[in-house]
């Protein structure tokens, strides 16, 4: 994401208007990108490692190198949040870039408090040819309501899973839903410790990558969850979870403009495609869908190699208008 990240360290995202927060809002996101992406980019619940040695930096899904994690599934190769979780318990959603490397059950992507009481995604305990997620767990290891989904080994993919209080529904890369109404409807995860990659007591270790982990409160729309596999899948704006997060903010605002992720876009109707859908219009013109009526937010996107000769001749046009001005 170098792209995204000069500009944001050029202070550019300072400009446009920034709305209102969305009615799922993001609290927690964690990057594991390099050293610094046990942060929580969205809350305080920084994430520590279990103390092994199994973890290592790896290429994300565009290639990008030391911008992933990988795990080994050994003793302590696992992260825990260092604060208490801000998520609700009514409503919530899980998310993760995931690349598995392992056939083994069971194994942890995120996990809530445990699996008993709080929230999962996992491998499917069952075959482990599949992804699941599971909302407290009241009968056990029985797991049959729980929605799953298939996996594929050794292919990044966006998992997640979300609750709206009575249903549970598991998306991978933003496709139609698996549902599920699990046995139990009172999961305890408010004030809870989260785990990244193993269970709560440092077992079903996680074998593969890992990026961008995301929580947020209340139950992302079947839109918005494609929305977000859509910018966070493209090469060109190469987003993650926050961004994500804060196109859902501004298309909620309803009106408005704000530079996200270093291109600005604005709100927009009587767009084209279905919802969630990111539209190519032609002309370094990108659509975001985000509902059955056309509305959404549009971005003009200029090349990289072109955005930097901008910035290139940015300091001979100041110095231009300063000319300018000191003749008047």
């Amino acid at each position: 994401m170098w792209f995204t990240s000069i500009v944001r360290n050029l202070g550019l995202t300072a400009l446009g208007l920034w709305p209102v927060m969305a009615s799922a809002s993001l609290v927690h996101n964690w990057d594991l990108n390099g050293a610094a992406g046990t942060a929580d980019q969205a809350g305080t619940a920084n994430l520590t490692s279990g103390g092994g040695s199994g973890i290592s930096n790896a290429s994300d899904r565009f290639g990008n190198s030391s911008s992933a994690i990988s795990l080994n599934g050994t003793s302590g190769s696992w992260f825990s949040t260092t604060a208490s979780p801000t998520v609700t318990d009514s409503a919530f959603t899980f998310s993760a870039w995931v690349r598995s490397e392992s056939t083994a059950r069971f194994l942890r992507i995120v996990e809530g408090n445990s699996f008993l009481s709080g929230a999962i995604l996992s491998h499917d305990e069952d075959p482990s040819d599949a992804y699941m997620f599971v909302v407290d767990a009241a009968n056990g290891a029985d797991f049959s309501n729980d929605p799953h989904a298939s996996r594929t080994q050794s292919t990044w993919t966006l998992v997640t899973g979300t609750w709206d209080g009575s249903m549970s529904r598991l998306y991978l890369n933003g496709n139609a839903p698996v549902t599920g109404t699990p046995d139990g409807t009172s999961p305890l995860i408010a004030g809870q410790s989260f785990f990244i990659g193993a269970n709560n007591a440092n077992g079903d270790r996680w074998i593969g990558g890992l990026d961008d982990v995301a929580i947020w409160n209340g139950a992302l729309s079947s839109t918005y969850v494609t929305a977000h596999y859509n910018v966070s899948a493209s090469t060109t704006l190469q987003y993650g979870a926050l961004e994500a997060d804060a196109l859902f903010s501004l298309f909620e605002a309803g009106s408005g403009s704000a530079v996200i992720g270093g291109h600005e876009w604005q709100y927009a109707t009587g767009l084209g495609g279905n919802p969630g859908d990111l539209e190519d219009a032609g002309g370094n013109q990108y659509n975001l869908v985000l509902d059955g009526s056309g509305n959404g937010l549009t971005a003009v996107i200029p090349e990289p190699a072109t955005f930097l000769l901008l910035l290139a001749g940015l300091p001979a046009l100041l110095a231009r208008m300063r000319a300018a001005g000191s003749r008047r």
